[in-house]
C-alpha cells in the first residue's frame, strides 16, 4: 500500500538512512526536521485512561524534544486531496493528536509550556505535492480533551463489556455519508429494510429513495419505535433495552 511504503520511507530516512526513493516522500521533507540523533522516530506512547481503565497505546510519527519548552509532534499523513485535510482547529481537538500531545509533556518535555502539532500531507493523486497544516496546545488545552476522551473510553469499555444489543444503541449517523460513503453501509440495519421495501440491503433503498444514510438510519430508528409501540398496544410488550450499567468514577 503506498501509504505504508511513504511513511515507512520517512521513518527509514529520519533514522538515519537513505533520503526517500518516491518522490511524493522528497517533498514531504521539506516539513520536516533533518535526522538527527535527538529526533524520536516512532516513538511508542502509554497513557493511562481512568482507574482501572484500559490503557490507551499509540505510536508517534515523530517527535523533536530539543525544544524542551515547546517540542514538536509531527504525524504523516496521505490524502488524495488536500480538501480532506484537517484543519489548525481541529488537529488541536483530535483524540490522536492530543494523545500524543499529552505523553509527549508529560513524559518526554515535562518542562513544556506549549506543544506544537503538525500533520504533514502527502497527496496521492495527481501532482505529487506535500503541505503541512501546524497548530500548538497548550497543557491546559490539552488537559480538556483528554478528560473527554477519557469519559468516551470509559463508555467504550463499558459497551465491549456488557455488549448491549446494536440495535438498541443509538446510532451516530454523522459520518455515514463521508468520503463517499462507509463501506460497512451495506450491513446496518439490513434486516430491517425490508420495511422500505428493500431486498438485500438498506443502501439500495436509500439510493431508490434519494435519501442519505443519516436520514435512513433516522426514518428506520422512528419505524422501529412506531413498531415498538404497536406491539405494545396489541399485548405484546416490546424487547426490554439492557440495563445500563453504574458508571465508574473517574
Amino acid at each position: 500500500e503506498l501509504g505504508t511504503r511513504l511513511h515507512k520511507e520517512l521513518e527509514d530516512y529520519l533514522k538515519g538512512g537513505s533520503p526517500p526513493a518516491t518522490e511524493l516522500a522528497r517533498k514531504a521533507l521539506e516539513f520536516l526536521p533533518k535526522p538527527a540523533p535527538e529526533l524520536l522516530v516512532e516513538a511508542e506512547l502509554l497513557l493511562e485512561t481512568y482507574e482501572n481503565g484500559p490503557i490507551w497505546k499509540g505510536k508517534m510519527d515523530l517527535v523533536d524534544p530539543r525544544n524542551q519548552k515547546m517540542p514538536t509532534v509531527f504525524d504523516h499523513k496521505t490524502t488524495g486531496s488536500s480538501r480532506w485535510a484537517k484543519t489548525p482547529e481541529e488537529l488541536q481537538s483530535s483524540a490522536q493528536m492530543v494523545s500524543y500531545a499529552l505523553f509527549t509533556a508529560v513524559a518526554l518535555c515535562p518542562d513544556a509550556e506549549i506543544v506544537k502539532l503538525q500533520h504533514t500531507y502527502m497527496c496521492t493523486k495527481g501532482a505529487p505535492i506535500a503541505f503541512q497544516v501546524v497548530t500548538s496546545v497548550t497543557p491546559e488545552q490539552v488537559q480538556k480533551v483528554w478528560e473527554r476522551e477519557k469519559e468516551r473510553t470509559r463508555q467504550m469499555a463499558m459497551l465491549a463489556k456488557y455488549r448491549p444489543d446494536p440495535l438498541e444503541v443509538t446510532p451516530d449517523t454523522s459520518a455515514c455519508d463521508a468520503y463517499g460513503g462507509c463501506p460497512h453501509r451495506e450491513k446496518c440495519f439490513g434486516s430491517e429494510a425490508s420495511a422500505f421495501g428493500a431486498k438485500k440491503s438498506l443502501s439500495g433503498v436509500l439510493k431508490k429513495e434519494g435519501m442519505k444514510m443519516s436520514e435512513g438510519m433516522t426514518a428506520l430508528q422512528k419505524l422501529r419505535a412506531a413498531n415498538a409501540a404497536a406491539a405494545g398496544v396489541n399485548g405484546t410488550a416490546p424487547p426490554a433495552a439492557p440495563p445500563k450499567p453504574a458508571v465508574a468514577a473517574a
